[in-house]
């Protein structure tokens, strides 16, 4: 958040955080390799040959893009190995909430600036992060966390979604973004419906669609992409605040590659940082297919493949609903594959169980002996 945030315009403070990461990222290197070289190996099947593949794309795509995400992607998914996912959620939505306070904090204080959009002749404001889109989108996965906790509470089955669509609503006023406000209500809706057996009965009659729903999107993305100009989609183009134009220009621009390309996305910041032209395309599958390459690409859509197999194995019908609000959202915004953006990245290697969502220490171990994800 913090680093996704108008301090990168300072730039001892730019400084400072990319020095945070790595020093974050070298803590957990040595736990995820550990974890990987504990996996018991004569037994080799589907996710062992999926994180492999996973991990060799991505050190030849850092080598090639210098993408420091992608590192940082793949280490927290391997060091965060058996790891109840429940305490995952937990840390990740206090991490999210103070780290908005913070940033929103430093905003109204003076501290740094924010990023002003417009659309028409509606001002949309961005309260010091990157862009009115993005504190949207922090907002959103906050909610989406805080009705993951308490999925299995019913306690808070009135109050948690009325506190949410009011959190939504206020900051919609404020950034204008309107992906994540529907999907934010999306979201509560689907938690509203979470114990009705007719969800379970639906997403179990279109499971394989589900399992195919990154790659039929990614295929729809280029699709789009590569005919926009035949398909004549120019009306459509500026409802979608010129993304489809972007795509197209960044498709003619570096193509696809196997391995990716050293791309420098231009998005909004402050105007007095603008000197460049605007480049940052914001569907999530051809932002990391045009920058990252096609074999990680591949690698993320088959590691989704495998955490939605999981999803069904377990019976979280909930977090399969709302990884499809995932997907369609971030079809037209750029954080799917961003693990802190996407917490259900790491459903798939921690220790779950179908009973009560957290494995004993002796099972998960056996389980992942056999099973890396």
């Amino acid at each position: 958040m913090i680093n996704s945030s108008n301090y990168s315009l300072i730039p001892s403070a730019k400084t400072l955080s990319h020095v945070l990461q790595i020093a974050g990222c070298a803590f957990l290197v040595p736990l995820a390799i550990r974890n990987f070289f504990s996996q018991n190996f004569k037994h080799i099947d589907k996710s062992t040959i999926v994180i492999g593949l996973l991990i060799l794309a991505g050190v030849i795509s850092f080598f090639v893009t210098r993408n420091k995400v992608i590192v940082y992607t793949v280490v927290l998914i391997l060091s965060s190995i058996n790891m109840p996912f429940d305490k995952i959620v937990k840390t990740a939505l206090i991490s999210q909430v103070l780290s908005l306070a913070f940033v929103l904090i430093s905003f109204n204080m003076g501290i740094i600036v924010e990023t002003i959009a417009h659309r028409g002749s509606a001002v949309r404001h961005s309260l010091g992060t990157a862009s009115p889109n993005y504190l949207m989108y922090s907002v959103f996965t906050i909610v989406v966390n805080f009705l993951i906790m308490l999925r299995k509470d019913n306690r808070w089955r009135i109050v948690g979604p009325l506190a949410s669509a009011l959190l939504l609503i206020y900051f919609y006023t404020i950034t204008g973004s309107r992906a994540g406000v529907i999907a934010g209500f999306v979201a509560i809706f689907l938690y509203l419906f979470r114990s009705f057996s007719v969800l379970p009965k639906i997403l179990n009659k279109i499971k394989v669609l589900i399992l195919l729903l990154p790659s039929l999107l990614l295929a729809a993305s280029l699709i789009i992409t590569v005919l926009y100009s035949v398909l004549d989609l120019k009306a459509l183009n500026a409802t979608l605040s010129n993304r489809l134009e972007l795509q197209k220009t960044a498709y003619e621009t570096w193509g696809i590659t196997i391995f990716g390309n050293n791309i420098t996305y231009i998005g909004q910041s402050h105007e007095a940082e603008v000197s460049e032209e605007y480049n940052y395309i914001d569907n999530s599958f051809l932002h990391v297919l045009f920058n990252c390459g096609a074999l990680y690409l591949v690698a993320l859509l088959a590691y989704l493949a495998l955490m939605t197999k999981r999803l069904y194995s377990n019976e979280e019908y909930f977090l399969i609903s709302v990884f499809i609000v995932f997907l369609i959202y971030c079809s037209f915004d750029s954080w799917l594959f961003a693990v802190m953006g996407n917490i259900l990245l790491l459903y798939n290697n921690s220790g779950c169980s179908k009973r009560n969502g957290v494995m004993s220490t002796t099972k998960a171990k056996r389980f992942n002996s056999v099973h890396l994800f």
